[in-house]
């Protein structure tokens, strides 16, 4: 009867850690992880191997992820990371130690603009230089300190060779301006 007791208990612990994300991790208050991640691991001194897969299971996993890295054995082989922003699989290397992502320009650029922007009006479009960008590039920017209450980035865009249009835009039910702002600018392409 107790070897029986000692089965049960023992499968119905091989079950439960079956069905979860395993974590490893050097923090006692990191106990989470993320569903799409058969690891989850969390070190600030050591390293771990990526899962190898092939690209048709890189592409069949579901709902990536924002960082999610797997290493690609066939194909483009090297390592991929998603990335949520772009909603797509980024190739970062392939070993050769150059990776794949020759055409990114990662730049920062000064906003200084004191118009008021008022709650529903038209928003304040600004274009800023970037040296490289070209129409229809993938663009990340993040302000390095928050922008005023309300006051967002609506949309942004490479309109022409250099030239990148930033529009923002304020909910808050006070006008607001943007201020000095500095500005990170990731331009893909």
């Amino acid at each position: 009867m107790k070897k029986l007791f000692f089965l049960v208990i023992l499968l119905s612990f091989s079950v439960r850690i079956c069905a979860q994300t395993v974590v490893v991790t050097d923090d006692a208050a990191y106990t989470t992880g993320q569903a799409s991640s058969v690891l989850d691991v969390k070190s600030t001194s050591k390293g771990f191997l990526a899962p190898r897969v092939t690209n048709a299971q890189r592409t069949a996993i579901v709902s990536p992820t924002d960082g999610l890295l797997v290493y690609q054995t066939d194909g483009t082989k090297g390592f991929y990371n998603y990335n949520a922003t772009l909603a797509a699989w980024v190739f970062l290397s392939g070993g050769t130690g150059t990776g794949a992502l020759t055409n990114v320009i990662k730049t920062s650029f000064t906003i200084t603009n004191t118009t008021s922007i008022k709650n529903n009006s038209p928003n304040v479009t600004i274009t800023v230089t970037v040296t490289g960008a070209q129409v229809n590039a993938t663009l990340l920017i993040n302000p390095r300190t928050a922008l005023a209450d309300g006051i967002s980035i609506a949309w942004s865009f490479v309109t022409s060779a250099n030239n990148v249009e930033i529009s923002f835009v304020n909910a808050s039910p006070s006008s607001e301006t943007i201020g000095t702002v500095v500005f990170d600018i990731t331009v893909i392409q």
